[in-house]
């Protein structure tokens, strides 16, 4: 049965497992408060503790007209250790300046789990998924310039330690959210997605270095200083080996639901207009393809249970998934998904004529 707060509005959520659904609605809404959302990744679901950590800072560009915050989520930490690094009105870097969290000028804190206040390997851990909501609260006719969000879907380290992005790097990348703020919108939301590779979906103890990554980050190019405030919420599973007591189920989906909802992460990383996540378009194009994913592979999983779970499991993409299926389950079904998929990831105004008519006479 799915939980009371799992429901998503417009969209049929009979037969999918409330894990499934509370995952999809956090990619959708992090903000929302979604209970218990945990990962619908295991064929073995091995119950957890589910629970958020939060965060609000406050940061400003500095004197050479960028600034930002870069996020290494981690469960706990360690005063040599902060996991949240945010520029001040002192930070000297400019567009061209390559990412580092620990620029003169950058300052850093920490989002403390309720469990534990340093790394452990008795605590095992995986992040379901994060969200940031950032604002500009640079008052009157001096706001102006343009947000923008960049994520490394394989949680691969964005600053000089790692790929060696520059600012202006990050802004141009295909996966980023671009929203340019004045005396109109001054808001942007980012959904930070969830795995992307097998190795996120494994509980790692928290003292591992893989969960010490920067590779996400909140930045703002202005010609004139500006100030924010960006809030975090993360969505953590954890297993603590010596206090085993609170775990609560955590529901394997091996089935059409799962690889529907393994799509999003498609969709957030081929946002190609550049939408906040939170805009109409965006969001139109998410809750479309889960509706009509779920949708078109409900008779599925009636007709042919056990093939879709052998065929349709959670996988990075949608569409190995689809392909897999295909042979096993028929060709009607893994159309109507990957139609489903094509018009999420289109740009607004739809297919161009030409794909239309391919698609028909299909």
């Amino acid at each position: 049965m799915a939980h009371k707060d799992h429901k998503i509005e417009g969209v049929n959520t009979a037969g999918v497992p409330s894990c499934t659904i509370g995952y999809a609605k956090a990619v959708m809404d992090p903000f929302a408060d979604v209970p218990d959302v945990c990962m619908p990744s295991t064929l073995l679901p091995l119950p957890s503790r589910k629970y958020t950590t939060r965060a609000t800072v406050q940061w400003s560009t500095g004197t050479g007209g960028v600034g930002g915050v870069c996020v290494q989520p981690q469960l706990t930490w360690t005063g040599g250790l902060p996991n949240i690094y945010a520029s001040t009105s002192g930070f000297a870097g400019v567009p061209g300046s390559v990412v580092d969290a620990t620029a003169l000028g950058m300052s850093f804190l920490s989002v403390q789990a309720p469990t534990n206040n340093a790394p452990n390997n008795n605590i095992l851990g995986r992040l379901a998924t994060f969200g940031s909501r950032t604002k500009s609260v640079t008052p009157g006719m001096t706001r102006g310039g343009v947000m923008f969000s960049d994520i490394v879907a394989e949680r691969t380290e964005i600053q000089v330690a790692g790929l060696a992005r520059t600012w202006a790097q990050c802004f141009s990348d295909t996966a980023a959210i671009r929203v340019p703020f004045g005396t109109g919108d001054t808001r942007m939301d980012t959904t930070a997605c969830g795995p992307a590779l097998p190795a996120h979906l494994d509980f790692t103890p928290t003292d591992n270095p893989f969960m010490q990554t920067v590779y996400f980050m909140v930045g703002a190019f202005s010609s004139e200083p500006q100030s924010f405030i960006t809030e975090f919420v993360f969505y953590w599973e954890i297993i603590e080996q010596l206090n085993p007591s609170g775990l609560t189920p955590s529901h394997a989906e091996p089935s059409y639901a799962g690889a529907v909802v393994s799509a999003i992460n498609t969709v957030v990383l081929a946002n190609p207009g550049g939408e906040s996540h939170r805009s109409t378009g965006f969001l139109s194009r998410l809750k479309g393809l889960v509706k009509d994913g779920w949708d078109a592979l409900r008779p599925v999983a009636r007709v042919a249970a056990p093939l879709a779970r052998a065929a349709l499991n959670f996988v990075p993409a949608v569409g190995p998934a689809l392909s897999a299926a295909t042979q096993a389950i028929g060709p009607m079904a893994a159309r109507l998904a990957q139609r489903a998929v094509a018009r999420a990831i289109a740009p607004r105004g739809g297919a161009r004529p030409q794909a239309r008519i391919a698609a028909k006479r299909r």
